[in-house]
């Protein structure tokens, strides 16, 4: 079964640095998506989603593991998030190919790996395909929705926009950690790795919604009821 992230209480919320323009207008509209795709989401689940036995999208989250029932959720959610990039007339398209999963047009093409992420666990800004971490093909910049699942539902939700390459390699050497943002566990046959970011490597971070502060190591994200988080996003 999928499990609830828990956010800690009243975080000291950290702020981003300054990002080149371009940057801040792909994260402004991913705010705007997010927004319009999460409450559209709930909607289609609510009203719409059956399977053709009569039973609901609740039904895998009861039967399934919490990574089988996310991939299961993120295979719907894409197509509501490109539905969203036509309603809002937002500048970019839904490519999934190896390595990224949307382009972002602002001042050029931009590649955009998206993750949609159980919010099990805050130090984990996103979990991924572990091929794609070896083959060294993931996109740079990293749009991840952290979510929090109750009734049917997406009950509270994280958002971010990070630029892996702004990572501080010397300082990972420094600290003995990886000196990849994505860490695998030993082996290939585990098909998952993890986004993590130092606590000093708050500048990879474009914007987010949500919570973000320091942890004893990494970073951290955590999540927000919907009307909480998107209280600051324009439609």
């Amino acid at each position: 079964m999928a499990t609830l992230g828990k956010s800690k209480a009243n975080p000291k919320n950290l702020p981003v640095g300054e990002h080149e323009e371009w940057k801040v207008a792909i994260y402004d509209d991913m705010a705007r998506l997010t927004k319009w795709a999460i409450y559209e989401f709930n909607r289609w689940l609510d009203e719409e989603y059956r399977t053709y036995g009569g039973k609901t999208m609740q039904h895998y989250y009861n039967e399934f593991s919490t990574p089988d029932f996310t991939k299961r959720l993120q295979v719907d959610f894409n197509d509501v998030l490109e539905k969203g990039i036509e309603v809002l007339g937002i500048n970019a398209r839904r490519e999934e190919v190896d390595g990224y999963d949307y382009i972002f047009v602002s001042n050029g093409d931009h590649e955009i790996e998206f993750k949609l992420t159980s919010a099990g666990t805050n130090s984990s800004f996103a979990t991924g395909n572990k091929t794609s971490t070896f083959g060294n093909k993931k996109a740079s910049l990293v749009w991840t929705i952290k979510y929090v699942w109750e009734d049917n539902q997406i009950s509270e939700i994280a958002m971010d926009l990070a630029d892996t390459s702004l990572y501080n390699l010397a300082l990972r050497i420094l600290k003995k950690v990886s000196q990849s943002v994505w860490k695998s566990s030993g082996g290939r046959k585990d098909s998952f790795s993890t986004l993590l970011l130092l606590n000093e490597e708050i500048g990879c971070i474009i914007g987010y919604l949500g919570n973000v502060y320091k942890g004893g190591k990494w970073l951290q994200l955590s999540t927000l009821p919907l009307e909480e988080a998107f209280k600051n996003v324009r439609d």
